[in-house]
């Protein structure tokens, strides 16, 4: 069992105001192993997951509050069989039972909005192996992505700039996701690849709806996502690695209630790190990122792409009692969100280029010193 609580303080949307947040956590779970057999296991299980989030406002001389309830009853099991000695599967079946609700109070009166639902979620999977060094997967499972605490506080917070407000949506339901994918895995000597093809079904899902001074969430339609990833690790020298990752998506949204929801998205990451043990010490780690362009519904993100680069530099010195490490944070200072959108309004089609700059180049010293044996 696990119970956690909090009191926090913070700042809302405006400079006068702030809010009060208490947070309540409690888990409990439980599990139940059998091995019927060399080629046979099963496992079952109950986890309770009960939450609660009080948040109170003060805002222009009043109080308001935000409070969410939830109470998560879930009980499951899974079968794992060995076909043969190379091919191997596992089935599962979850049952959840969500018992949740948002509470809202601005004039003196608690108003509830509940959002209990029961749902079931299979899933199976079948490994085959080629060798100790090789294998393919087919999996199928189910999931569900529940709305962050932001997206279901329906109160102003300031999102970026002080022009633009977050707006939570209590009626906010989760999405449902029927996820397929099939991998491949090789390692070797000098090298190691992953590579994953994947489609995801969804239902309901949740978008980030924003307009001229406000952003809010909503649940649109039925959507689609195809999509690959790729992970390859090679060392050329005994002091060198590289490892690289991407991932290239191409998503499409049907049945929404707004125009500017239907329609596809598509995008991608690359990342490289570099790993070099300097031989006359310490290590050396260069990190890059570059983020294809985006293409959203309603515009563009990162148009032009964009290319970011960390850097990092570790060393122990006198026995490894003094551990100094370096760190370059944006090197390039290029991390920019850029965003080419068109709004569709009433009054006629608003062009929106927006330039938002999260931080600038950062650098860090540590230093870290052992007094003693642990």
């Amino acid at each position: 069992m696990k119970d956690e609580n909090r009191d926090a303080v913070g700042t809302a949307s405006h400079d006068s105001s702030g809010y009060n947040l208490d947070l309540s956590k409690v888990i409990l779970r439980a599990d139940y192993y059998h091995n019927l057999s060399d080629n046979l296991q099963y496992e079952t299980g109950y986890k309770g997951r009960f939450n609660t989030h009080n948040k109170n406002y003060d805002t222009d001389n009043s109080t308001h509050v935000f409070q969410y309830n939830e109470n998560i009853h879930a009980l499951y099991g899974t079968v794992t069989f060995a076909l043969t000695e190379k091919l191997q599967s596992k089935a599962g079946l979850r049952f959840e039972q969500v018992l949740a609700s948002v509470f809202l109070d601005t004039t003196g009166t608690l108003i509830e909005t509940p959002n209990n639902y029961d749902h079931v979620y299979p899933s199976a999977h079948l490994a085959y192996i080629f060798s100790p060094y090789s294998n393919l997967k087919f999996g199928y499972s189910t999931r569900v992505n529940r709305p962050e605490l932001k997206m279901l506080d329906p109160f102003p917070h300031n999102q970026y700039i002080s022009e633009v407000d977050s707006v939570g949506n209590p009626d906010l339901k989760p999405e449902f996701v029927d996820a397929f994918e099939l991998s491949y895995a090789l390692t070797q000597d000098k090298y190691k690849t992953d590579l994953s093809l994947y489609h995801h079904n969804i239902k309901d899902v949740i978008l980030w709806d924003d307009d001229i001074d406000t952003v809010t969430y909503n649940n649109s339609g039925k959507g689609s996502l195809n999509g690959v990833d790729i992970m390859l690790k090679v060392s050329p020298l005994n002091i060198w690695d590289l490892t690289f990752t991407g991932n290239y998506y191409e998503s499409k949204i049907s049945g929404g209630t707004e125009d500017d929801q239907n329609g596809s998205t598509s995008g991608g990451i690359i990342r490289g790190i570099s790993m070099f043990k300097i031989p006359s010490g310490g290590d050396l780690e260069l990190s890059g990122t570059y983020r294809l362009p985006k293409e959203i519904i309603t515009g563009t993100v990162w148009p032009d792409g964009q290319f970011t680069l960390d850097m990092a530099y570790q060393v122990s010195l006198f026995d490894d009692r003094l551990k100094l490490t370096c760190k370059a944070i944006d090197i390039l200072d290029s991390d920019i969100y850029e965003q080419n959108i068109t709004e569709t309004t009433d009054n006629g089609d608003f062009h929106i280029n927006s330039y938002r700059k999260y931080d600038q180049r950062t650098f860090y010293l540590t230093l870290l010193y052992k007094f003693g044996n642990i």
